[in-house]
């Protein structure tokens, strides 16, 4: 089971929001290969139209800091930056089991 997820949010430039989205389904879809990275979702609250939030879930703090450095990884976060507003909120979690998470 992952012991370590981050649920991060983005808030976007204004008119960006769809921008952030796409940069982050590219980094959704980079993390597919990444080992130790057991979930990560692109989200979109209705009563927040400028923000973007995703929720990851990995083997290992490790194996979070290693998918950084993944080839294409450093450009979308290059990308990204400038359509945000600030720093945005990341919380970090710790897993302890549920439905849609790999056994332990």
């Amino acid at each position: 089971m992952a012991v370590f997820g981050l649920h991060a949010k983005f808030t976007a430039l204004p008119g960006k929001r769809d921008e952030v989205v796409d940069i982050l389904l590219k980094a959704a879809s980079l993390m597919s290969d990444a080992e130790g990275c057991e979930f990560y979702v692109v989200n979109l609250v209705p009563a927040e139209p400028q923000d973007v939030w995703i929720t990851e879930f990995w083997a290992s703090r490790e194996a979070h800091e290693r998918s950084l450095t993944l080839p294409g990884v450093r450009d979308l976060i290059d990308d990204l930056i400038p359509l945000l507003q600030g720093r945005g909120e990341r919380v970090e979690l710790l897993p302890q089991g549920g439905h849609g998470l790999p056994p332990s």
